[in-house]
């Protein structure tokens, strides 16, 4: 059974005896959390480097550091730090400031294929993109947001634990152990 706003909002009000008629900034947050510890939703985009091309732009819905491939002209490129990019001797990609750079600068236009970790998507209509499994998780953290937003401390404090134990058991569970953590910025 998939997971509905509606079924989070149900249960959240029995759970903290409140009568809320919208969780919408709530579950954002906790589903934004969600995609960058665990990184279990993923996306890909591919289009094509322009000759002299040195970079793409980095998708809107790309989790921070985490380019998990890119294939440009049916060759894999692996990471490479900001520094090896400038002294442009070996091959590679690169993520800053927005943009993925890319080694050897393209001589003539070619084909590029870029999978990567991203965020739930912003509008919250019907189902969930998270699985079942999540079910507690989304809930327990979006219990902590309510009492947060009514300054119940304590009440806050013990959904928190329960919303980390359960992302916890998400990341061990759904965390992709080949994901290629690609560091944004200076080296």
């Amino acid at each position: 059974m998939a997971i509905t706003m509606a079924e989070i909002l149900t249960r959240a009000n029995a759970l903290t005896q409140h009568n809320i008629t919208s969780i919408s900034e709530e579950l954002l947050s906790v589903l934004r959390d969600l995609s960058e510890a665990v990184g279990n939703l993923k996306g890909d985009t591919s289009g094509t480097i322009t000759s002299n091309g040195t970079y793409i732009s980095e998708p809107g819905d790309l989790v921070p550091d985490c380019v998990d491939s890119l294939v440009v002209d049916e060759m894999p490129l692996n990471k490479i730090s900001w520094s090896e990019y400038q002294d442009d001797v070996i091959a590679g990609y690169c993520c800053r400031d927005g943009k993925i750079y890319i080694r050897p600068t393209a001589s003539s236009n070619r084909a590029y294929t870029l999978g990567y970790t991203r965020y739930h998507i912003s509008t919250l209509t019907g189902t969930l993109e998270f699985s079942e499994s999540f079910r507690d998780c989304i809930l327990w953290g979006v219990i902590q947001k309510i009492y947060e937003g009514k300054e119940r401390w304590d009440e806050a404090k013990q959904a928190n634990d329960r919303y980390e134990l359960y992302k916890s058991d998400m990341q061990s569970r759904f965390s992709p152990s080949v994901s290629v953590k690609v560091r944004s910025g200076p080296s």
